[in-house]
C-alpha cells in the first residue's frame, strides 16, 4: 500500500514539536477519509487521494483522484437525488446573489435529469422568467395560453442537445 503515514516511538510522542506533527499529520489524513466517506454517501465511488506523501510528513493536497466511471442503476440514481438536492438549493442561492447563469445552469440541469416533473423548482423556475430576458431569447411568453413554466427551459434544453448530438456518418452536424 505504500509508505506508513505515521511512524514513531513512544518517546517521541513526549516531544511537544513531534507531538504537535503527528497531529498535523494525522488530522489530514483523517480529514482525506471524511472526505471520502462523504463521497461515498453521496453516491460516488470515487477517492481523493494525495499522489505522493512521505511518512511523518503533512501531504500538500489531495491532488490524485480515482473513480469508477459505471455506476450501477442503484448508486447512479443516489448520485442523482444528491445532486438534484443540491442543484435546487444552489439554484436558489444563485438567484439571490443575482447569478442568473448560475441559477438557469442549475435550473436546465434539474430539468434534464427529470423532465416530466411538474412542480420542482417551479416557483425558481418562474422567479427566473420574470427577472430576466429568457422568454425574448427562447420566443416564449408566460402569458401565452399554450405557454407552461418550463417551456423557455424546454426549447433551450431541446436545441442544446441538437447542437450537441454527435456528427452524422457522412460528416455533416
Amino acid at each position: 500500500m505504500g509508505a506508513p503515514i505515521l511512524e514513531f516511538k513512544v518517546e517521541d510522542l513526549l516531544d511537544d514539536e513531534k507531538f504537535e506533527r503527528f497531529r498535523e499529520v494525522l488530522k489530514f489524513w483523517v480529514l482525506t477519509d471524511h472526505h471520502n466517506v462523504r463521497l461515498y454517501k453521496m453516491g460516488m465511488r470515487s477517492v481523493n487521494i494525495p499522489g505522493e506523501y512521505t511518512t511523518n510528513g503533512i501531504p500538500q493536497a489531495r491532488n490524485a483522484r480515482y473513480f469508477l466511471s459505471y455506476a450501477p442503476p442503484g448508486i447512479r440514481a443516489q448520485a442523482e437525488e444528491t445532486a438534484d438536492e443540491l442543484l435546487e438549493w444552489l439554484a436558489a442561492i444563485r438567484f439571490n446573489d443575482s447569478d442568473f447563469l448560475g441559477t438557469l445552469l442549475a435550473n436546465l440541469a434539474l430539468r434534464h435529469h427529470d423532465p416530466e416533473a411538474q412542480t420542482l423548482g417551479a416557483d425558481l423556475f418562474m422567479r427566473l422568467r420574470n427577472s430576466t430576458r429568457l422568454d425574448t431569447a427562447m420566443g416564449t411568453s408566460p402569458d401565452d395560453a399554450g405557454d407552461y413554466v418550463f417551456a423557455p427551459y424546454d426549447k433551450l434544453l431541446a436545441e442544446l442537445q441538437e447542437r450537441v448530438s454527435p456528427a452524422d456518418d457522412d460528416g455533416d452536424s
